[in-house]
């Protein structure tokens, strides 16, 4: 087990230090619609640079597992690089360091079909998505925060019902756009 770990970090890091595009199987259903399971991603190697912008989907390592996800914010914190992530299945997003980062998703395979995501149209699409992630979440910490400061104990519950169903409808609105 730890010489699968081993072999799997160097081979992480081969990823990261080439320039060649690789292509590796996804699994999970946190991207869909855009991305089924059994997809192939075509990914681009890159640093923490300034090449990944806010609608990229980008391939990224947490706890020893490989994410594809879309980025709906930059940030610093304590002088590093950090990216919000979110899966366009997912409820929650998420942050990770530009360490991290493996390489930006350039293609897109299943069944056959390709989607290429570096072209115009698929970039001004994921840069919307990103967008509208990205301003959803901070109006929702927005409004939480509001509700701590307005309403007492006993009135959370019920309010809190009502702003789960308002952002699961939001939620799911940007996929009406990216069915296939």
């Amino acid at each position: 087990m730890l010489n699968q770990k081993i072999l799997k970090r160097e081979c992480i890091q081969l990823w990261r230090s080439g320039t060649k595009q690789r292509t590796i199987a996804s699994a999970g259903l946190s991207m869909r619609p855009l991305i089924f399971e059994g997809s192939t991603l075509t990914f681009k190697p890159c640093t923490s640079d300034r090449s990944i912008a806010v609608g990229d989907i980008v391939l990224f390592e947490r706890k020893n597992i490989l994410i594809a996800h879309r980025i709906i914010g930059i940030f610093y914190q304590n002088g590093s690089l950090w990216f919000r992530e979110k899966g366009d299945n997912t409820f929650l997003p998420g942050c990770f360091p530009a360490e991290s980062l493996i390489g930006r998703v350039v293609k897109i395979e299943y069944n056959g079909k390709v989607r290429g995501l570096t072209g115009p149209l698929s970039c001004i699409a994921g840069r919307v998505i990103g967008v509208y992630w990205g301003v959803l979440f901070a109006l929702l910490r927005y409004v939480s925060s509001i509700k701590r400061k307005m309403f007492v104990a006993s009135d959370m519950p019920r309010l809190r019902s009502y702003v789960f169903h308002i952002a699961r409808f939001l939620n799911r609105l940007p996929t009406r756009f990216t069915k296939r």
